[in-house]
């Protein structure tokens, strides 16, 4: 008899995950143009870039999933990107990818972020913005692990979810995570006015 065990671990990482892109905002919170428009094109990202890990390990489980990472992952990002007018990617200060290795501010926002958390803070209010950097806006959202992540980013992975990460991932870094834990951020970063949304475009 089939178990519907798997199905209920990734529908509550969908759950988990979209609470967890879902800005606080108090009634008398101001947020600008900049700012609404940099939460949206993350929360596309990360939701866009869910349904496809979702589908993925329900058809073909974790290896399927890391294929998904490296290869329609930056698709999704670049599309988001587009639609949105703005740059899109992902971080963190353990990254599998090397091209995801954090910058300077960004490595910054995820140490504050770190000691944010160690003392207790509810990761969903973690939110950074900075409107005024010289090249323009940036924004960073935290991803937190979830049980569903451990299959590519716990400690005790199966030898062949271990074998398509080495293959992809040769200096791989993103190992070891628990649930609760930080383990990266959408970031979102735009110029000056960069907050129109070009509603009328579909991924490819």
């Amino acid at each position: 008899m089939r178990s519907d065990r798997p199905v209920a671990l990734v529908a509550a990482f969908v759950v988990a995950l979209t609470i967890n892109l879902s800005p606080a905002v108090t009634a008398d919170e101001q947020v600008s143009p900049a700012q609404r428009a940099a939460r949206a094109a993350a929360a596309e990202f990360g939701g866009t870039l869910t349904r496809t890990l979702t589908s993925a390990m329900a058809q073909g489980g974790p290896v399927a999933a890391i294929n998904v990472c490296s290869a329609k992952a930056p698709r999704i990002a670049d599309f988001i990107a587009a639609k949105h007018g703005v740059n899109v990617s992902r971080t963190s200060r353990r990254y599998r990818n090397p091209g995801n290795a954090p910058e300077s501010w960004q490595q910054e926002v995820l140490e504050a972020w770190q000691a944010s958390l160690g003392q207790g803070t509810d990761p969903a209010t973690l939110e950074y913005f900075d409107g005024e950097a010289a090249t323009g806006y940036r924004y960073m959202k935290p991803i937190m692990t979830q049980t569903l992540c451990l299959s590519c980013h716990g400690t005790n992975l199966d030898p062949a979810v271990s074998e398509a990460i080495r293959a992809l991932y040769p200096n791989d870094l993103a190992r070891g995570y628990s649930v609760g834990e930080l383990r990266g951020a959408f970031v979102v970063t735009g110029l000056p006015g960069a907050t129109q949304s070009n509603s009328g475009e579909r991924m490819p």
